[in-house]
């Protein structure tokens, strides 16, 4: 019986022992968020504003005149970065009436970008939807928008290439996925609208992303440690039990 008693208390030990706190494999190094709004007439007035860390960005600028010609821009993000999801939403547009020949026009902006370190093998998934749209169509009103992940080729970060580059001035959705290997990288993603000229015009561009980060499939590697001590445990067990029914007496 004291055989049996010492294997359980063993095994209790193992069960007791803390498993290794493991590192996040992503970090964040830097968050910026912008939102930037241009009125350009006879009257300029810019307004921008730039913030680290997640928030919600909001900023509208308009012009009327006293003619009752007006022109507008406005800009909005909401997004935020984890270790394990970049995602964000938001909507830029800009409008115009002017009758007169003076004409006119406007821009918004609207763009997210982070720089982050991998330290191990990462898969990434990549979703996107974007809505564009600009009355009436012509050259003078313009909306796009961009999507792009590039991996830092040097140190100093002067050399880049594509994981991945999106970019359209249409209605898409798209999707993609691949898997990142230890490096630091650039997510960029940002809405753009345009309208100039005189007359009555509208650009907008309102977009929703996502981009997620998860271990590989687990195919083929080793045991991890938790698998490890159900196994052991497991042993410890079986041979307590063979050693307490060979001791009954028969």
């Amino acid at each position: 019986m004291r055989s049996c008693s010492r294997l359980v208390l063993l095994a209790t030990a193992i069960v007791a022992t803390p498993l290794p706190v493991i590192a996040d494999p992503i970090s964040l190094v830097s968050l910026t968020q912008r939102v930037i709004n241009q009125v350009s007439t006879s009257d300029t007035s810019t307004s921008s504003r730039t913030l680290s860390g997640s928030d919600s960005l909001f900023n509208h600028l308009e012009i009327v005149r006293p003619d009752g010609d007006s022109v507008s821009s406005q800009s909005s993000m909401t997004s935020s970065a984890s270790p394990s999801v970049f995602s964000g939403d938001g909507l830029v547009s800009v409008s115009r009436d002017l009758s007169s020949s003076r004409g006119g026009g406007a821009s918004a902006i609207a763009d997210y970008s982070v720089i982050f370190d991998v330290t191990e093998a990462q898969q990434f998934a990549f979703s996107g939807n974007f809505r564009a749209q600009t009355l009436p169509s012509a050259a003078s009103n313009r909306s796009s928008w961009f999507a792009h992940l590039e991996l830092f080729e040097d140190p100093l970060g002067d050399q880049t290439s594509d994981i991945f580059r999106f970019g359209g001035v249409d209605n898409q959705f798209l999707a993609t996925s691949g898997q990142l290997n230890p490096a630091r990288y650039i997510f960029l993603f940002g809405g753009i609208a345009e309208t100039g000229g005189t007359g009555t015009g509208r650009a907008a561009t309102d977009f929703i992303f996502d981009l997620q980060f998860s271990d590989p499939a687990a195919v083929g590697q080793t045991p991890e440690p938790a698998s490890m001590l159900l196994l052991g445990t497991g042993l410890v067990g079986l041979v307590a039990r063979r050693r307490i029914q060979s001791h009954k007496p028969q």
